[in-house]
């Protein structure tokens, strides 16, 4: 199965008051994450990470994830981070890091879908039917654009979201 989450900013204190997330440090919010996550997501799934990961050093953060087919695309918090997050896809704790500012057109199951951290107004394939999916907003757009999806902990209960749960939440706009 098919997995999306983006903006955890593991180990980010500062994340907590400026996104209101319910928790009294990195450390309890970290653990909270890992543990939604670890009890979602088996080891045989892959898990599409779409920016901000952490804030701190990834590979302690990754080596605490079941799923063992994790592809990381580099947002804007993680360009600090990007040789470390190379080093954890030599290590084998990342399949592929796509680095910052690339979106990445790819299928599931036949559906086209954009992968970008930014959310687009317009993307490459978005006139043949492809879907958008992004975090770096936080679940603070309300009225998302047509076929996209933030996908970002803050509108999800700090957790992924499924491909099944993508294709539910896209189903509200069929014509």
């Amino acid at each position: 199965m098919e997995f999306f989450t983006a903006d955890t900013h593991f180990g980010h204190g500062n994340i907590i008051r400026h996104c209101s997330r319910p928790f009294i440090d990195a450390l309890e919010m970290d653990d909270a994450m890992l543990r939604k996550l670890n009890a979602k997501v088996s080891p045989e799934d892959t898990l599409r990470h779409i920016g901000d990961f952490s804030w701190t050093d990834p590979i302690p953060i990754l080596k605490r994830i079941a799923c063992r087919n994790i592809h990381l695309i580099i947002g804007n918090h993680d360009k600090k981070r990007a040789k470390q997050l190379e080093t954890a896809c030599k290590m084998g704790l990342l399949s592929t890091v796509t680095p910052y500012g690339r979106y990445v057109d790819t299928q599931f199951y036949g559906q086209k879908v954009t992968l970008c951290h930014m959310p687009m107004r317009s993307w490459n394939i978005k006139a043949h039917g492809a879907w958008h999916l992004y975090g770096h907003v936080h679940g603070t757009i309300k009225d998302p654009d047509f076929n996209s999806m933030d996908v970002g902990v803050d509108a999800h209960d700090f957790e992924p979201v499924s491909w099944t749960e993508v294709v539910e939440y896209m189903s509200r706009f069929v014509r």
